[in-house]
């Protein structure tokens, strides 16, 4: 199944023939797909390039590598997604809020990465949250 299967299915009208040729092969042959897969293109097949999962690495990855300093004040927008999220997370378990703070992740002063920078202001948001939903200081 390679370029002629392709241009097979192109002509019997396939609205997108590479990912059909795609889901034949993994019904096809499973597992061992992948495998044929970097075998036929020379690589490796690292696994799936998309999902959940992958756009979270993505975003951490980028957020790790982007260079100049870490500390900056402004956020990008993607990254206001990320601390608003985990902010809301650690405000709806205290028990979670408590371990970070005691361990000292909310000192952004301290912080080595734009990772833990983003950590700790949403420790910082998390902290106003509970203040103003249930009057804790």
């Amino acid at each position: 199944m390679g370029k002629a299967f392709v241009a097979k299915l192109a002509r019997e009208g396939a609205r997108d023939p590479q990912a059909l040729a795609a889901w034949i092969g993994r019904k096809k042959h499973g597992k061992a797909f992948g495998k044929l897969a970097a075998k036929d293109s020379g690589g490796k097949s690292s696994g799936p390039k998309n999902g959940a999962g992958a756009k979270r690495q993505a975003t951490v990855d980028r957020l790790n590598s982007g260079g100049g300093d870490d500390r900056r004040t402004e956020m990008s927008r993607e990254e206001k997604r990320l601390v608003a999220a985990t902010a809301e997370r650690f405000a709806t378990d205290p028990s979670s809020l408590r371990s970070e703070r005691s361990q000292g992740h909310d000192d952004e002063s301290k912080a080595k990465s734009r990772t833990e920078v983003l950590r700790a202001r949403a420790i910082k948001q998390a902290i106003e949250l509970r203040r103003r939903r249930f009057g804790e200081t």
